[in-house]
């Protein structure tokens, strides 16, 4: 992702992520294991993660929406990559996905 991304789009896209991680219930280790991969590359904290954790989602798509479309195109890339990392596709992962990318303007992969 763009390394000018402000720690406010920063959470963000965490707090997102980590809403598709919970959406079926069961966060599996892989999820988990990506996740921390993703909180590296972004450089933010574990007090950052929790901050995230307390975003409303409207907070959340609000700064999504605002995002450049190479960023939200990168989002939507680790969005599709967390719904399949446990190598299924579960429908209330998928949902999130499908309402976040209609809330903030990100295409849908054809």
């Amino acid at each position: 992702m763009s390394t000018n991304l402000t720690i406010i789009e920063k959470r963000a896209i965490t707090a997102v992520l980590i809403d598709i991680a919970n959406a079926d219930g069961v966060v599996k280790n892989s999820e988990v294991a990506l996740l921390a991969a993703i909180q590296e590359v972004l450089e933010i904290s574990a007090s950052d993660v929790h901050a995230a954790k307390n975003m409303s989602v409207a907070q959340c798509l609000r700064i999504i929406s605002n995002l450049s479309l190479a960023d939200k195109e990168l989002f939507r890339m680790l969005m599709l990559k967390l719904i399949n990392i446990d190598g299924s596709i579960d429908d209330n992962e998928l949902e999130v996905f499908v309402v976040v990318c209609a809330a903030t303007g990100i295409p849908l992969p054809k």
